[in-house]
């Protein structure tokens, strides 16, 4: 799935803004709101934990609930994969790039369980965040990863490290 975002002078930079991004300025006033995914013990719902990684806020308790959300749920489901997604991505936007390494490999490697889109992410990810270490290497084989795994992914656009500033 892409992220959303409506372009305007007020929307506000998003996590991952560098994928495919579609824009809904109608659907905005149309839309019901989506409601909040659940509270963690950490006291942020997942969705508030996101927003505060991209704005490096409060990262020890937004890395905190993006874990208990991973412990929470079972490999089996969907959402236990999301969260240790979002969890490395984190690191990555933090530039703890050793675990955002470990976290979005452990993700970007697993052969079954993972979501197709979320499995896609983490191969991109991956790739920019060797890219931001200068290994440009490994970051082309993640993104040749992609290519040979995902022929029609949306990410392949991005899949270059000439995209990270």
């Amino acid at each position: 799935m892409a992220t959303v975002v409506e372009r305007s002078s007020r929307a506000e930079p998003v996590r991952f803004s560098d994928t495919v991004t579609v824009a809904v300025d109608a659907l905005q006033h149309t839309a019901a709101p989506a409601p909040a995914m659940h509270s963690t013990s950490s006291g942020l719902s997942l969705d508030s934990a996101v927003r505060a990684c991209e704005k490096s806020d409060n990262l020890p308790a937004a890395t905190a609930a993006l874990l208990e959300a991973a412990e929470k749920y079972s490999e089996d489901d969907s959402l236990h994969w999301e969260a240790l997604y979002l969890l490395g991505d984190c690191y990555a936007l933090a530039k703890e790039y050793d675990r955002a390494v470990r976290l979005l490999g452990e993700v970007a490697y697993r052969s079954n369980g993972v979501p197709p889109d979320v499995h896609q992410r983490a191969i991109v990810r991956l790739g920019h965040v060797y890219c931001v270490l200068g290994d440009v290497r490994r970051a082309t084989a993640q993104f040749d990863r992609l290519r040979q795994l995902y022929r029609r992914s949306p990410y392949l656009a991005i899949a270059d490290c000439g995209v990270i500033r």
